[in-house]
């Protein structure tokens, strides 16, 4: 999985840097600027001179996995180990490198010094206390550059920001996608690889998670994961919705959600189920309750773009599209 002999060419065991524009899993980005912190900006709550403009959903957090690959809905929770009591101990290590929760810390990069720690119990960062709170009670990690921090004044340390359009990540995802519709999730003879071995190179990935040290084992790529294994031998419809799950968690918040969504399903039910929070409120003795709490309403009318009235211009037979009443 190296590019070629190249020096300092793309490593699988390697962890995403986001602020190098040369980092060699992009394929294809945008221009980079230079020592920009509107991401930190934006992702950051007010009580860390943030914007607060979003926030990581329930379902999100939901959908990452516990660190042994279960999920949390497994039944059995002595194999997940998933305790509602405590639900973000325990966590798959991307979890911890895309997700500010409650109780989380953000730790300057490459030092042990504690910037901030998020409370949504009765602190700060609690919904609707500011406009510059996050409406779920969660903030977003990815993208932010953990180096940043406003206090040092002039001397604040910014990073280069770019978007990128397609990574190495992407290509696994898409080939590990199309290989199971073809060929099912164990079968590596027609391309080389097989769909479970795609994935198991993200699962397996090192993250860039200074504050926890939950690395998976960077190897090429064999780690103990009983849930891949147990899901691979399920066949291709539940391996398929493994990876969309997968999809899910590793393209998060990076411009990809919905039209993966749309090319999945042609059910407008499916693309509007409601946004999900959540709320903390101590009990008694200082424990924590955890409820969901919905923030948001979706009202797709259709799966389908609405066709442009300039098009009907060129193809006067044109018809719309179902679920709109009108050109547009």
């Amino acid at each position: 999985m190296n590019v070629d002999n190249v020096t300092n060419g793309f490593v699988a065991a390697t962890g995403v840097n986001w602020f190098n524009p040369n980092f060699p899993e992009i394929v294809f980005s945008s221009r980079y600027s230079t020592g920009n912190d509107a991401m930190e900006r934006m992702f950051y709550p007010g009580g860390f001179q943030g914007n607060g403009v979003m926030g990581a959903t329930q379902e999100l957090v939901d959908a990452f996995p516990m660190a042994n690959g279960y999920p949390i809905s497994t039944p059995d929770t002595t194999l997940s180990h998933f305790d509602s009591k405590n639900p973000y101990k325990g966590r798959d290590p991307r979890f911890y490198s895309t997700v500010f929760y409650n109780g989380a810390n953000a730790v300057k990069a490459n030092t042990a010094t504690v910037m901030y720690t998020f409370n949504t119990v009765d602190g700060l960062d609690v919904a609707g206390k500011s406009l510059s709170n996050s409406r779920t009670n969660y903030y977003i990690k990815k993208f932010v550059w953990m180096g940043l921090n406003w206090n040092d004044g002039t001397a604040a340390n910014k990073q280069p920001h770019s978007k990128f359009f397609i990574r190495w990540a992407h290509m696994v995802l898409t080939f590990a996608e199309a290989a199971n519709q073809v060929v099912g999730p164990t079968d590596a003879a027609r391309y080389g690889l097989s769909a479970k071995s795609a994935i198991q190179y993200l699962r397996t990935r090192k993250t860039n998670d200074n504050t926890k040290s939950l690395d998976f084992n960077p190897v090429t790529p064999a780690i103990e994961d009983p849930y891949l294994d147990q899901v691979a031998l399920s066949g291709t419809v539940a391996f398929g919705d493994f990876i969309k799950n997968e999809r899910r968690i590793e393209t998060c918040f990076e411009g990809m959600r919905f039209f993966d969504l749309v090319r999945w399903t042609t059910n407008v039910t499916d693309l509007n189920k409601a946004v999900n929070g959540i709320s903390i409120t101590k009990n008694t003795g200082n424990t924590l309750i955890y409820n969901k709490v919905e923030v948001e309403k979706r009202n797709f009318k259709s799966a389908y773009f609405a066709i442009p009235y300039s098009e009907v211009l060129k193809m006067k037979s044109l018809v719309q599209n179902e679920g709109w009443d009108g050109w547009y």
